[in-house]
């Protein structure tokens, strides 16, 4: 099946930028002049096999529908929601990604593992990654779990074969663990008010290099409040689709939640870090 990326034309300076975006077409899309990354003070620790739970709440009702109980010395003990880390080899590729446990549907669970691994993978068909020629190493990091969502951040680099450089990669994957569904920027803010955040004054960078932050005032600002509204109504997983299995699209930008925070990543030269992640606080969080 062919996958056609969705652009949202940028009018930057620089060439078209990677935002852990990708699509399958006749003609391969040239990673090595586009970028996209996670900032080094905000992901540059990602530990292969790291369990990340986070303890529910025994008086929330919610959670006492959802969770595995089990009887203990006589008292109701929930266990904690979990998530190891697994690896896919094939060839040069390399990529992590988490496997769920001790929540109490197996169908559910099951439902979430399967999500989390496709989505992970995705990137492999989505650039047309010659396993046996080109290079791709994702490492994972789960931000938060428990029995609501799961949140996790991919980060890597993909060298094809006859690239002069290796092109820095970042996707997420937020899912609702009740349910099992995928959740997405339009969750947790409103894409046409993140928009004129971002081009406003108040627009805060996730980083503590000063000059930096001085460059990207200027570089954001080259996007229109259109554009970036458009580019945030179609973030993160799932596809969208207009209906047809040919138009089936990797997404063109991800973003993820920490603590009532929102993370975006925008795209910028290469020569200012391929990308930048906005911090932004919803009102009422």
């Amino acid at each position: 099946m062919k996958r056609i990326l969705l652009i949202t034309a940028l009018s930057l300076s620089c060439a078209s930028l990677l935002w852990g975006c990708g699509k399958k077409s006749t003609s391969k899309t040239d990673l090595a002049s586009t970028h996209t990354t996670v900032s080094k003070e905000s992901m540059a620790s990602t530990t292969a096999g790291t369990e990340a739970s986070d303890k529910s709440s025994a008086s929330d009702e919610s959670t006492k529908e959802t969770a595995s109980e089990t009887t203990k010395a006589g008292e109701v003990v929930i266990p904690d929601v979990a998530a190891s880390i697994k690896t896919h080899k094939e060839g040069k590729v390399t990529i992590e990604y988490p496997v769920v446990s001790n929540l109490s549907k197996p169908d559910v669970q099951e439902k979430i593992n399967k999500l989390l691994e496709n989505h992970a993978l995705e990137f492999i068909s989505a650039y047309e990654v010659n396993t046996t020629k080109d290079s791709l190493n994702v490492k994972c990091k789960v931000i938060s779990i428990d029995r609501r969502r799961i949140t996790t951040v991919y980060t890597g680099t993909f060298h094809p074969e006859n690239a002069a450089y290796p092109t820095n990669i970042f996707y997420t994957n937020t899912i609702d663990t009740v349910n099992g569904k995928d959740m997405g920027l339009t969750d947790y803010a409103d894409p046409y008010t993140l928009a004129g955040y971002i081009l406003s004054d108040d627009c805060e960078f996730d980083t503590r290099d000063q000059e930096l932050k001085k460059e990207l005032m200027t570089i954001r600002s080259q996007t229109s409040i259109d554009d970036y509204t458009n580019m945030f109504k179609q973030a993160d997983f799932p596809y969208k689709t207009d209906g047809s299995e040919e138009s089936i699209a990797f997404p063109q930008v991800f973003s993820y939640e920490d603590q009532g925070t929102v993370f975006v990543a925008i795209p910028v030269p290469h020569a200012l870090g391929d990308y930048a992640l906005v911090k932004y606080t919803p009102e009422g969080k």
